[in-house]
């Protein structure tokens, strides 16, 4: 009971860091606290004094809410939507129009063959236009240079699975 007034704030936060919604917080936050409660005793003799005990604890507790948004993300079919076809406008919206109708629906597949987590990125990169710290703390990276590494990945990807669709499809 100590504990959990002592550094159950840290596990709010860490929950509320990745949970999108109220449901999903109160869903994730049972979950953490009973791995919390369970592993109590190898999270404290796992503690190396590398940093403070609560900075120790909050990268468990959201790392462990992840593993568990992405557990019932999967169990419901996945809340991340696939990309609609407005989106691949505003992505591409500097192509000329006869260049784009062609594209387009391969840029869709495309994007569509992302996992989940990199879809996400883009999107909110790209679409909502999210500032790079909030979206290396939305995925736990480490820094702004992280974010972009992968981003340049996840468009390295793209642009190979487009040029595979292309081919499929006949289209040069």
């Amino acid at each position: 009971r100590l504990f959990f007034e002592e550094y159950g704030g840290y596990v709010r936060h860490a929950v509320r860091s990745v949970a999108s919604n109220e449901d999903e917080r109160k869903e994730v936050f049972g979950d953490v606290v009973a791995h919390v409660y369970a592993k109590r005793v190898a999270i404290v003799s796992g503690f190396k004094g590398k940093c403070k005990f609560s900075t120790y604890l909050y990268v468990i507790c959201r790392r462990h809410a992840v593993r568990c948004i992405k557990k019932h993300r999967r169990a419901e079919g996945s809340s991340v939507k696939k990309v609609s076809l407005d989106t691949v406008v505003e992505l591409f919206a500097g192509m000329d129009r006869d260049s784009f109708a062609e594209l387009r629906p391969v840029l869709a597949e495309a994007l569509n063959s992302l996992p989940d987590d990199d879809r996400l990125l883009i999107e909110m990169l790209v679409i909502q236009e999210w500032p790079v710290d909030d979206v290396a703390k939305h995925f736990g990276l480490g820094s702004a240079g992280s974010v972009y590494s992968r981003k340049s990945r996840i468009i390295d990807s793209l642009q190979e699975t487009a040029k595979r669709i292309m081919k499929r499809d006949g289209i040069s």
